[in-house]
């Protein structure tokens, strides 16, 4: 049986970084949706000092904002972080529902679980 590769998520984030940027997140998004600037390796490593649903926030907020992006493409309605009251995995299998409706073709392989670690290549 093969290995499967490793996958370098600092530079994915690298790289998701430099994509955002060409798409002015910090103002369209950051300034926005009043979330501060991620750094280069946000979601590549374990967070230091910060909680879980923090970063989950983060992801939610910054996918349904990129899906925003397209036009033509309709998800479910989109239901704001806050209102899930904590309730991660509630948040989780909304986020994991709306990308599979836009046609990802790598979601239906994700597991919440990996996304709820908020780090990771899953995440990335």
């Amino acid at each position: 049986m093969a290995n499967k590769p490793q996958i370098d998520t600092y530079l994915i984030m690298d790289d998701i970084i430099e994509k955002l940027s060409l798409l002015d997140y910090e103002n369209a998004f950051c300034k926005g949706w009043k979330h501060q600037r991620i750094s280069r390796v946000y979601f590549a490593h374990p967070p230091l000092d910060e909680e879980e649903k923090d970063r989950i926030h983060m992801l939610y907020d910054i996918v349904y904002w990129l899906i925003s992006l397209n036009k033509d493409k309709k998800t479910g309605v989109f239901i704001n972080f806050k209102d899930f009251k904590g309730k991660l995995e509630d948040a989780l299998t909304k986020l994991v529902n709306d990308l599979k409706k836009f046609g990802l073709p790598n979601v239906t392989n994700l597991k919440i679980e990996n996304l709820r670690m908020g780090y990771g290549e899953t995440v990335c």
